[in-house]
């Protein structure tokens, strides 16, 4: 009699951890949803600002050498200085990157909280425009779980909000402690994407380079 209860008593435990096994799942599966959801949505109005401001005629940028041409000067949409900010939604955002092997397109906020990751990945430190930034993303499906499966040499591009982009290409994959701040932080490469290992036990970075750098 009490093996039996025993066994029942194993049976009901058993029941209850797939049960709360089922229910995480079910959970993380919606958080990722959202998350896809709620970067698709921002990618969508940034595009729509970034095409707005690509019909901005470009300023016409006159030779010194020589100013009494006849030549038509070319057309040219000079590097910009600083990052443009765009609010979406109460959030704001810098621009996108695109990782063309993974069919990936994810917007990326200006500024990094717990709460903001949810949403989309998020600028950490640096920017891009004076090659340090580091960028950081949940390990959602939806946006850098594609992270784990990066190589060195693909290309990547970040966009900014007035359509300028750099391109990118990937340099190393090393997957870090969570504490080894200094490896992204201080580092040599002109652009760092980090996110959680499954577990969260560890850090997946990918360092890049902007590829004029690339010698």
């Amino acid at each position: 009699m009490l093996k039996r209860r025993v066994g029942s008593v194993f049976v009901v435990i058993g029941a209850v951890l797939l049960a709360a096994a089922l229910l995480l799942y079910l959970h993380n599966e919606e958080e990722d949803a959202n998350a896809g959801e709620a970067a698709s949505a921002a990618l969508s109005a940034m595009r729509e600002v970034i095409s707005e401001n690509n019909n901005i005629p470009p300023k016409l940028v006159l030779s010194e050498e020589e100013p009494d041409s006849t030549e038509p000067a070319e057309e040219t949409i000079p590097a910009p200085t600083e990052l443009t900010v765009m609010n979406i939604d109460g959030n704001d955002y810098i621009g996108y990157l695109s990782i063309p092997n993974f069919e990936l397109e994810l917007p990326v906020m200006a500024d990094w909280s717990m709460e903001k990751l949810q949403l989309a990945p998020c600028l950490q430190y640096g920017s891009p425009l004076t090659d340090d930034a580091v960028i950081a993303g949940h390990n959602f499906k939806q946006h850098f779980r594609a992270l784990h499966d990066i190589q060195v040499g693909e290309h990547l591009t970040f966009t900014d909000m007035t359509g300028y982009t750099i391109e990118y290409s990937v340099v190393e994959v090393k997957t870090i402690d969570p504490r080894s701040v200094y490896e992204v932080i201080d580092s040599e490469y002109d652009l760092i994407l980090y996110t959680c290992t499954i577990g969260g036990q560890s850090r997946v970075t990918v360092r890049c380079n902007r590829l004029e750098n690339i010698s």
